[in-house]
């Protein structure tokens, strides 16, 4: 992933209001946590951004080595357009780190997560004590794949309960011809625009690639 992409960081919670979204829609994720109702059925749309942000970097630096894989149900992706990938942000305790492997503790659930290239983590993090942030990513297939980090960020000790696992989804498509549509077509699904609403960066253009943030387990 090139250093713009790391700093710009489209799938690190560019704005307030997704980071307050996924706080209130925890999502199971490798575990046997129970998903959030939602208040908003269907698809609805969180960001749309130029394509030189660059899509979220998927590559474990353990390669085809990752023993602990996810394996969060992507039915509900199986159809969205291919190089989709699923976006998670993970709040728990850290219990063990190295430069290439994170196990973060979410209700009592271990989730492993591995560096992607260019991860920097911070080594004053105290396992068993430091509450932690991480933002990491995988395609959105129904294969199980390793979760690949691209940001690990301590927090407030109190926000230790705020711990949840919570995904949503990237894809490149190609913008409408009017950016303040109420829907977007991604693949055979119809984005929600207006029930976030959606953040439309200044630099999409109508009827050019674009890359868009989305979920199905919005809660308002």
């Amino acid at each position: 992933m090139s250093a713009l992409t790391r700093t710009l960081s489209a799938i690190g919670g560019r704005t307030a209001r997704r980071t307050a979204i996924l706080a209130t829609a925890p999502l199971l994720a490798a575990s046997a946590f129970a998903a959030a109702p939602a208040q908003a059925a269907g698809w609805v749309g969180l960001e749309a951004f130029g394509t030189a942000e660059g899509m979220p970097d998927t590559a474990a630096v353990c390669g085809a080595s990752c023993a602990n894989l996810d394996r969060t149900d992507m039915t509900d992706a199986a159809a969205l357009p291919a190089g989709t990938v699923a976006v998670f942000t993970v709040i728990g305790k850290v219990t063990s780190f190295s430069p290439t492997e994170f196990h973060v503790n979410v209700g009592g659930t271990d989730v492993t997560l591995y560096a992607a290239a260019g991860t920097r983590v911070r080594n004053t993090l105290v396992p068993n004590q430091d509450i932690v942030k991480v933002i990491a990513a995988r395609p959105a297939t129904a294969a199980p794949a390793p979760l690949a980090v691209e940001t690990i960020k301590k927090l407030d000790p109190s926000k230790a309960s705020k711990a949840s696992v919570a995904h949503d989804f990237v894809s490149q498509i190609t913008a409408p011809p009017t950016l303040g549509a109420s829907t977007w077509t991604v693949g055979p699904v119809s984005l929600d625009m207006t029930a976030a609403p959606a953040d439309i960066a200044a630099d999409v253009i109508a009827n050019q690639p674009v890359i868009v943030q989305y979920t199905n387990n919005f809660t308002g």
